[in-house]
């Protein structure tokens, strides 16, 4: 049931053909002829250099530092396989490798180890001196030289993919030294590389156009690239800049001849991309898209119920988590509509006994501006998730919880709200919820495969849930919920065309009044200083799509990720549904549906200038925005400054430097998004107004600063399993100086020191102090949260 923050939709990931080749001289790596699309394979690797301090700056002095000075200068060495190399006591030596794949895993060949260098080399053999593409992806920075000139470095921090870095050489007719540098943060290390030919530069253009590259768009072309091949799902260059909008790209293009004329192939498109990330024996997704009242594209990927090996087809039904919001907000308008009610009703007329229900009217439920204490946040609501509850007992579950803030005065997405609403419809209609919204909306409307989803009730085509696990990536059965605990919040289970159906009625006025739908998408605001996370109305959140009005709704609970969105100026409805919760990779609906409304809406949407960077800031405030925003949907970004540079890094995702854009906003060049730092009347910054995806929102800094550093050995006492319930426990493990904690079948996130013995999440606030015997040894752990604590057992 949560609502999901949209994250960039383009990572293209290249597939190169490979070819073998035989160097002459092995032990060497030494390239008697320039290999043809295939990766090299063989190098001479030296390291680890290991930085002495376990940190960013370190690793990056160590990185801009010659390590090879008193062995020929990293300028000018030309190692052989057992020759040496010394850099402050550290000693190693050159030694051949040949890797099984395109990609050369270091830890494996110079070790498990954070914080550290690595070189290799490798000699290739050229007929003649010509110009060519060099191709290389690294985790993380890398360095490379070319006969002793540094042609290109990059210290990023980042995945290993393809073809992230390409690079213009001039090889030289005879023998050719390369040399790559390598840095490693923490966890996977590695590089690849290889010379880029025009097919494989073909294959490449529309990833880089993609990405708004237009450097390497430029060097692909020179090279011999078709600028009108369609080699990323059937879409060309010109396509893949339009649905990123990438403006000066698509001028590239265009001076290049681009025809802007090709049609995209949608469904084509559609199929090809669920394909590239679908796989037979994990769960999968099906996804609609439909305009002007038909059905352009409708495809389905993936297991449905792995252990039946039932596939997923358009008649499989899943649960939709909150996009049921909808369906509560619109029973409630309908209710008014008939005079039954009012939105300006006290939730005192109902519900007396709810804190501060006096106050609290159905349009605080509505919009969540109520203040009442989110019932999902309670750690002990996922202890008896799976149990069959009455509405009475839910209502005793939370009616003690103390308000967060007054109505109308601040937005936090708020679950109790809609269950709230949901007894109400009750209340009111004199039926049940499933009753009420099958006899005023589903039945008339022909959703004859919609329903509010019970337990005991067999449903046929039903999807079963799972989630990837964060620590090993498996596939395991999710946590089935009894929805009688989601309510009117989230309990409804569909299909893509049911929804489908849903849509053309709402939006074409078969469902609701113009009065009531005007009120329920207009965006709501608060009295207080934060404004709302997101735009929200009654039930929908309505924003925008690189300027294109957007309304809908995201959903999400154990086992199951749904996304139901409407162009209402375009006509265009996309339905994605994603039977896993933590997601498959590239299966995440928010990304599926903000890619295929990309290719389905290319002509219209808007392009964007690339920003660039201001000269006149001066990076001393560059201070002022180093901390903690709460992003919501369990996303925190933290600011950190590194030799006067910024860099901001999301919960779960790479950290990536940003670069100023003048005054308090600052960009990111991996993808189209900005932020702007806000301040208060004493100039000290308060929050982040996020824009990407012509979708802004402002994140809330959190009250925090990294002054607590423990040892790994302090920390390693705190590693392991906690138990909360017969079901639920949660995973302590440490990775460098950092601890993380993932309860069972939720995402994984960092919690941070406060003492040596305690610690706090800053994606929800909550607490944990780890109970020290006098030897040192945790048996126990408080966990604090919603204004309770409770003790947990360590059991391994």
């Amino acid at each position: 049931m949560k609502s999901v923050i949209t994250s960039a939709w383009f990572g293209v990931v290249m597939i190169v053909t490979i070819l073998t080749w035989t160097p002459s001289c092995a032990a060497q790596a030494f390239y008697e002829s320039i290999p043809e699309e295939a990766f090299l394979r063989e190098w001479l690797v030296l390291g680890p250099y290991v930085a002495e301090e376990k940190n960013v700056a370190a690793v990056k002095r160590l990185q801009e530092t010659d390590l090879l000075s008193d062995v020929g200068t990293e300028s000018g060495i030309a190692p052989s396989a057992n020759n040496t190399a010394t850099y402050k006591e550290q000693t190693h030596t050159w030694k051949h490798i040949e890797s099984g794949s395109d990609n050369i895993d270091l830890l494996q060949h110079v070790g498990n180890h954070e914080y550290a260098i690595a070189y290799a080399f490798a000699t290739i053999q050229s007929p003649s001196e010509q110009t060519r593409l060099l191709s290389v992806g690294s985790d993380d920075g890398v360095r490379v030289w070319l006969n002793g000139e540094l042609v290109h470095d990059n210290p990023t921090a980042r995945a290993l993919n393809k073809d992230d870095d390409v690079v213009a050489i001039t090889l030289k007719e005879g023998d050719n030294r390369l040399l790559l540098k390598i840095a490693n943060g923490i966890r996977e290390w590695g590089f690849n590389c290889h010379l880029l030919t025009s097919d494989s530069a073909g294959r490449l253009l529309a990833a880089k156009a993609a990405r708004g590259d237009s450097e390497t768009v430029q060097m692909l072309l020179d090279a011999g690239a078709d600028v009108n091949s369609r080699t990323w799902h059937g879409a060309t260059a010109y396509h893949a800049a339009k649905m990123s909008g990438q403006a000066e790209t698509i001028k590239l293009l265009e001076d290049r001849k681009a025809d802007a004329t090709v049609e995209l192939p949608l469904d084509d498109f559609t199929h090809s991309v669920l394909a590239e990330n679908a796989d037979a024996e994990k769960p999968g997704t099906c996804v609609l898209i439909a305009r002007d009242g038909k059905v352009v594209a409708t495809h389905a990927v993936g297991m449905a119920n792995l252990e039946d090996r039932v596939p997923i087809t358009r008649q499989t039904r899943f649960r939709i988590g909150s996009v049921t919001k909808q369906f509560t907000a619109a029973a409630i308008l309908k209710l008014q509509e008939q005079g039954k009610l009012n939105v300006d009703d006290l939730l005192s007329k109902y519900y007396p006994e709810v804190p501060n229900a006096d106050k609290i009217t159905l349009h605080h439920l509505l919009t969540h501006t109520s203040g009442l204490a989110n019932f999902t946040d309670a750690p002990e609501f996922y202890a008896t998730v799976a149990a069959p509850v009455s509405n009475e007992e839910m209502l005793d579950s939370f009616r003690d919880k103390p308000v967060e803030f007054q109505p109308g005065e601040k937005w936090k997405y708020c679950n109790t709200g809609y269950f709230l609403l949901g007894m109400i419809v009750e209340q009111v209609s004199e039926k049940s919820f499933d009753e009420f919204l099958r006899e005023t909306f589903f039945a008339p409307l022909g959703m004859t495969h919609t329903g509010v989803h019970d337990a005991r009730t067999i449903i046929e085509h039903e999807a079963r849930g799972y989630g990837v696990d964060g620590t090993d990536g498996g596939i395991k059965k999710a946590r089935a919920w009894d929805m009688t605990r989601a309510g009117g919040a989230g309990n409804i289970y569909s299909t893509v065309d049911d929804l489908f159906l849903w849509n053309e009625a709402l939006f074409h006025g078969k469902v609701l009044s113009d009065e009531s739908l005007k009120a329920a998408f207009t965006p709501v605001t608060v009295t207080g200083d934060e404004s709302p996370m997101l735009s929200y109305g009654y039930g929908w959140v309505i924003d925008e799509f690189r300027g294109l009005r957007r309304i809908g709704h995201d959903g999400g609970l154990d086992g199951f990720l749904s996304r139901l969105i409407r162009y209402p100026d375009q006509n265009v409805t996309i339905v994605v549904f994603h039977n896993a919760m933590p997601p498959v990779a590239g299966l995440n609906p928010v990304n599926t549906a903000d890619l295929l409304s990309a290719a389905t809406l290319w002509r219209e949407t808007k392009a964007t200038a690339s920003p660039t960077i201001a000269l006149d800031v001066d990076p001393a405030t560059y201070r002022d925005y180093v901390g903690f925003y709460r992003y919501g949907a369990g996303a925190i970004m933290e600011v950190s400054l590194d030799d006067n540079r910024l860099y901001a890094q999301l919960t779960g995702q790479p950290r990536f430097e940003i670069y100023p854009g003048g005054g308090d906003t600052f960009f990111w060049k991996v993808v189209q998004a900005q932020v702007e730092f806000l301040r208060d009347e004493e100039h000290k910054v308060t929050s982040a107004r996020h824009t990407q995806n012509s979708v802004t929102f402002t994140a809330p800094r959190v009250a925090f600063e990294r002054n607590v550093h423990l040892a790994p050995e302090v920390l390693d006492r705190y590693v392991g399993s906690y138990k909360y319930s017969l079901l639920q426990s949660m995973a302590i493990r440490r990775d460098g100086e950092r601890l993380f904690a993932k309860m069972t079948l939720q995402p994984e996130y960092e919690i941070f020191p406060t003492s040596e013995t305690n610690f706090q999440w800053l994606v929800v606030d909550a607490s944990i102090e780890f109970l020290v015997d006098e030897n040192g040894k945790v048996a126990a752990a408080k966990h604090t949260q919603n204004g309770s604590t409770f003790e947990v057992k360590k059991t391994k």
